[in-house]
C-alpha cells in the first residue's frame, strides 16, 4: 500500500491523463484519505471493549496478589512498590474507563 504523497506524485506524473482529471484524482484521494477508518459494528466495538475490560481487570488482580504475596512473605528484602504501580496504573486505567470525559 502507498502513501498519499505516493498516490499523487503517481496521479500527477501520468502522461495519460489531463489536468482536470488528475486534480480531480487527487482531490478524491485526499477526500477519501481524510475520511479516516471505518466506524466499527457494535459487536465488534463490544469485543473490544470487553476484552479491553477483561484484560485490565485480570492486570489488576494480578498485581493486586503478587503485592500481598510480595507483602507478606516476610522477606525484607522484598520491594513491593514495583507491584504497586502496576496495580495502582491498571486500576487507574479500568476507572478511566467509565469516568465521562470533560467538555
Amino acid at each position: 500500500m502507498s502513501t498519499l504523497q505516493e498516490q499523487a506524485t503517481i496521479i500527477t506524473g501520468d502522461p495519460n491523463l489531463a489536468s482536470d482529471q488528475k486534480e480531480r484524482l487527487v482531490d478524491a484521494v485526499l477526500c477519501r484519505a481524510s475520511q479516516g477508518v471505518a466506524e466499527a459494528s457494535p459487536v465488534v466495538s463490544d469485543k473490544i471493549w470487553l476484552l479491553l475490560i477483561r484484560g485490565l481487570v485480570l492486570l489488576a488482580a494480578i498485581s493486586l496478589g503478587g503485592l500481598v504475596y510480595a507483602i507478606l512473605d516476610g522477606n525484607d528484602s522484598t520491594s513491593p512498590d514495583l507491584l504497586l504501580t502496576a496495580f495502582s496504573t491498571a486500576l487507574a486505567g479500568l476507572l478511566g474507563l467509565f469516568v465521562n470525559p470533560s467538555k
